[in-house]
């Protein structure tokens, strides 16, 4: 199985200590100096990559780890009453934490660390940073996807790594077109009904 030459070229950046800074430097290489806006996990996000993302005038937002490099501790550290928030600026970079149900850590080089009214998923209003529902707005699907996906994997944790990449693609766009259907077709199915529907083409 051959893998497309993008794909081989970002896993040679997999590997030591910034393999998920260069993963993303070189995802968006043909987009910078386009004052694009980047939403990221925090399995991704650390203020050395949003400094780094400013210098090609490329914005992020997203959540954020607490023991990545050059976090303040004042902010990570900080212990918040439900509604309370923290926050620090460092240049052009703001890494805020802020405590809903649970401590959200973020980082932000796009928006202030104003409030504004949002709504829970509960329907109730409630103030919360423009980082956060910025953040919740553009990466809502995506975490949705994932949980999706983890309900219904197709591969395992015994095989090989390339074949791990071929199933999650395949899983990607089975869900893409899951979601497409129910906005374009008939009845509205599950998931598993959906995948169930397809079977006989597996």
């Amino acid at each position: 199985m051959s893998l497309p030459r993008f794909i081989l070229e970002i896993c040679d950046d997999i590997g030591g200590k910034v393999h998920a800074t260069n993963v993303v430097l070189r995802l968006i290489e043909n987009y910078s100096d386009m004052g694009h806006s980047l939403y990221l996990d925090n399995y991704y996000n650390s203020v050395t990559l949003v400094r780094k993302l400013l210098e090609k005038n490329t914005y992020c937002t997203g959540t954020l780890r607490a023991g990545r490099q050059e976090t303040p501790q004042e902010v990570s550290k900080a212990k918040l009453k439900t509604d309370e928030s923290v926050h620090r600026y460092g240049g052009n970079v703001c890494v805020g934490k802020w405590k809903d149900k649970r401590e959200v850590l973020y980082i932000t080089t796009e928006h202030e660390n104003n409030f504004e009214e949002g709504t829970s998923r509960s329907g109730k209003k409630k103030m919360k940073p423009i980082p956060i529902a910025q953040y919740n707005k553009y990466m809502s699907g995506i975490d949705l996807q994932d949980q999706m996906l983890s309900y219904y994997l197709t591969h395992r944790k015994t095989i090989l790594w390339y074949k791990k990449v071929g199933f999650h693609i395949t899983d990607l766009l089975l869900y893409n077109s899951f979601m497409l259907y129910n906005q374009l077709s008939g009845p509205k199915m599950s998931f598993l009904d959906f995948r169930q529907l397809l079977k006989p083409c597996w």
